[in-house]
């Protein structure tokens, strides 16, 4: 016969068991890819006073970095970009333009049928630093579907104040993601 106190002991513990169980996410395992980026070239009679979608210079690809930990595509759960993660500076402008000639931008990723908004910044003249490079705030959308596609590609929407000097712009968009895949 079992001691009378320990007879509860399955009850009292319940709690704790079920309290540290998200049944979405029991089985993810998280991390991180860090350093993607694109670059983004346009002039500046091309985006004065109106917004311009810039597809980015090159392509990148994710699937070696979730390989690496050992892991393939179809295991993928969910990608997203980390907040606070994600900036946009300047590489080129005319002489004396700062991150402040932009009035908002917004980073689309693309790949395998889909297109996402997933990061972006209004009135970025508002936003300016010494480093010419600003935050963008980041949205929750899961982009798995695009970069488990292999290669996915990147477009910035652009708008910028009418008297911005002509000449040629060269922008960075730098950004990290959390990976999240299934199975443990």
């Amino acid at each position: 016969m079992r001691p009378r106190s320990l007879r509860f002991l399955p009850l009292a513990l319940l709690p704790l068991l079920v309290a540290g169980c998200d049944e979405a996410d029991t089985n993810l395992f998280t991390f991180p890819v860090r350093g993607i980026n694109f670059t983004f070239a346009f002039t500046g009679d091309q985006v004065a006073g109106t917004t311009l979608t810039v597809a980015a210079d090159g392509s990148a690809n994710i699937l070696d970095d979730i390989r690496d930990q050992g892991f393939g595509p179809e295991e993928v759960a969910r990608v997203r970009l980390e907040s606070g993660e994600a900036e946009v500076r300047i590489l080129q402008a005319p002489t004396g333009v700062n991150i402040g000639f932009l009035d908002d931008v917004a980073l689309r990723l693309s790949g395998g049928g889909t297109s996402v908004e997933v990061a972006s910044a209004e009135d970025v003249s508002g936003g300016t630093s010494m480093l010419n490079e600003v935050d963008l705030d980041v949205s929750s959308e899961d982009i798995a579907p695009i970069v488990t596609a292999g290669t996915f590609d990147a477009f910035l929407d652009v708008s910028a104040d009418e008297g911005i000097p002509d000449g040629t712009y060269r922008i960075e968009v730098r950004f990290d993601v959390e990976v999240a895949v299934e199975g443990f």
